[in-house]
């Protein structure tokens, strides 16, 4: 119990962040205390078509940088809507956590497609008896 405190006090998930891979770097500018890292799913859709409307996706973790030794970056998914980082506390427990950013419901192809790729991100993250907390879901 007393890692999930810690880790609550210096570790902050956010999805949904609305930047391009371009202006990532801006989520260090939120507190003077805390870096990040994060992923957007904005560059390959307007790769595609004009930008417009409102954007969506990205996925991205903030944490104090006192902590920057314990905080390792695992995995991003490429579609930009799953992130996982392993967080260590000591030489034997470690913290498995993902942030995952799941699309609206829709009955649709495309939802489930989206979120065959979520789940499979998941399922790929989590290996062997690592303790596991998923985020932003």
């Amino acid at each position: 119990m007393i890692y999930i405190i810690i880790l609550m006090c210096s570790l902050l998930m956010c999805k949904k962040h609305l930047l391009c891979c371009n202006n990532i770097h801006l989520l260090n500018d939120i507190h003077p205390d805390f870096t990040s890292f994060g992923i957007s799913a904005m560059d390959k859709r307007l790769q595609h078509e004009v930008y417009r409307r409102r954007p969506y996706g990205g996925v991205a973790v903030l944490w104090r940088k006192c902590c920057w030794h314990k905080i390792q970056v695992q995995s991003e998914a490429q579609y930009g809507r799953c992130l996982s980082i392993d967080v260590d506390f000591d030489d034997k427990t470690s913290l498995l956590v993902i942030n995952v950013y799941l699309p609206c419901f829709k009955v649709s192809a495309h939802y489930s497609g989206e979120l065959a790729e979520c789940l499979s991100f998941v399922k790929g993250a989590v290996c062997g008896d690592q303790d596991v907390i998923p985020l932003g879901i």
